[in-house]
């Protein structure tokens, strides 16, 4: 198995590590917009700042899922950039993750976006395959990260 890459050029490598980072970021940003709206859309007061966490019970059934796939969408955030920032390590100190691990890194955003989108039109079963899916395309550039760096 060759563990090292060819003569290619470091941008090259990382590419689709950091197109990934990026989209993950513009996903968590889209939940940040959708939140602003559902929160302060109509009846925007100052006691909203007051106590932003009880103003939770206030909230409609759409505005709590909104609320929930936002806070879940920072939690799969953390797990997916880590990952992304050891595999961008990995890769540009010359060693090949393979094709796969690029294409599940690229996949990753969509499953968030699909997951927010079951989240908010309350579709249980397909918002749990999209979650998992996501956590399991984190979970693999880790493992794979990891079993390249146990093989040197």
């Amino acid at each position: 198995m060759n563990l090292i890459y060819p003569e290619y050029d470091l941008l090259i490598r990382i590419k689709p590590f950091i197109l990934s980072l990026i989209n993950s970021l513009l996903v968590l940003i889209l939940t940040i917009i959708l939140l602003g709206f559902s929160r302060y859309n109509k009846k925007f007061d100052y006691k909203y700042f007051q106590e932003p966490r009880q103003h939770i019970y206030n909230m409609s059934d759409l505005q709590r899922r909104i609320q929930w796939s936002h806070n879940n969408s920072f939690e799969a955030f953390i797990i997916h950039s880590v990952g992304l920032l050891l595999a961008i390590i990995i890769s540009s100190n010359g060693l090949y993750l393979g094709r796969l691990v690029s294409d599940v890194a690229m996949i990753h955003p969509l499953f968030r976006i699909l997951y927010i989108i079951m989240y908010i039109y309350n579709r249980p079963v397909f918002r749990a395959f999209f979650w998992g899916a996501g956590l399991i395309s984190s979970l693999f550039i880790y493992f794979k990260c990891f079993t390249l760096i146990s093989l040197l």
